[in-house]
């Protein structure tokens, strides 16, 4: 019975982690600095263009942002 639970959690973390993938490869596409944001911890090393720096979450999504209202995804 251990070994099923332990099958089944690294299959179902398996299958949220492929979703959240594919959530985030979306949102990079429709530049939803939002979003993103979501999977951001409370703080993050973030690197774009020539900003680079420890930020908070908030912080980094305003970053993003600022990124996708100047460089707007094109695929």
């Amino acid at each position: 019975m251990r070994n099923f639970i332990a099958v089944f959690l690294i299959a179902l973390s398996t299958i949220l982690y492929g979703q959240n993938i594919d959530t985030i490869k979306t949102s990079i596409s429709h530049g939803n600095a939002t979003k993103i944001a979501s999977y951001f911890s409370e703080t993050i090393e973030l690197s774009i263009l020539e900003e680079d720096g420890f930020y908070s979450k908030k912080q980094a999504q305003i970053v993003l942002d600022n990124f996708f209202k100047s460089n707007k995804p094109t695929s």
